[in-house]
């Protein structure tokens, strides 16, 4: 009897953790793309609000926006970034994508990044891209990102989370066993307790109060 509670108080609350865990992992997937997202336009604001002076060199400018920011896990989108210089007209110089995103108006209203840059949405070729620039000067220097890349980027920041989560599920089900474990052997201490005082009782003590420890 007493083992048989005790297994199922231990397999309850192995049952209550595996539950917990899986609807964490769930409203994560939904959740960690959206807010990771959400950073990721900020990285890039900043990248051009801190970085806009260097923009005549790609390389300067990567490096300058790996170096200012404080989010450096972002840092490997910015080999995807695409950069549209005012100054260069010129087709074969400039990325065709520059031409085209100026050319168009923004598919959603401008979303306000950082404290001078904004970013609107534009659909070219069934692609939805990210063009980034300063608000008070929509016509000048842009940084532009196309959300196939941001979405393969957050895609492979979960990959990578999801190794280092199996690489350590099995000392993490080792100390949910243990814990559990000792919870339910301090679910059982009061119960040992009361059997231990129901075998001293006899009809010369029947009258003396059962001493229990509640932990």
């Amino acid at each position: 009897m007493r083992n048989s509670l005790r297994w199922k108080i231990f397999g309850n609350i192995v049952l209550a953790v595996f539950i917990i865990f899986i609807v964490n992992r769930i409203i994560a997937q939904r959740l960690t793309p959206v807010a990771v997202r959400s950073s990721i336009k900020e990285y890039i604001g900043t990248s051009l609000e801190a970085c806009k002076d260097l923009a005549e060199n790609r390389d300067r400018f990567l490096g300058c926006a790996l170096q200012n920011s404080e989010d450096v896990i972002y840092g490997g989108l910015a080999k995807h970034y695409v950069l549209c210089i005012p100054e260069v007209s010129s087709s074969s110089e400039q990325p065709a994508i520059c031409n085209q995103i100026r050319g168009m108006c923004p598919t959603g209203s401008a979303e306000l990044v950082s404290t001078s840059v904004e970013i609107s949405e534009h659909k070219v070729n069934d692609e939805i891209w990210f063009a980034a620039r300063s608000k008070s000067n929509p016509t000048g220097l842009m940084v532009v990102t196309r959300q196939l890349d941001i979405d393969n980027y957050v895609y492979s920041l979960w990959n990578l989370r999801a190794q280092v989560v199996t690489f350590i599920a099995p000392f993490i089900i080792l100390c949910v066993l243990i814990l559990t474990w000792y919870c339910s052997s301090l679910i059982m201490a009061p119960i040992r307790q009361i059997e231990q005082s129901l075998k001293k009782l006899s009809s010369k003590n029947l009258d003396q109060p059962m001493e229990i420890e509640i932990f």
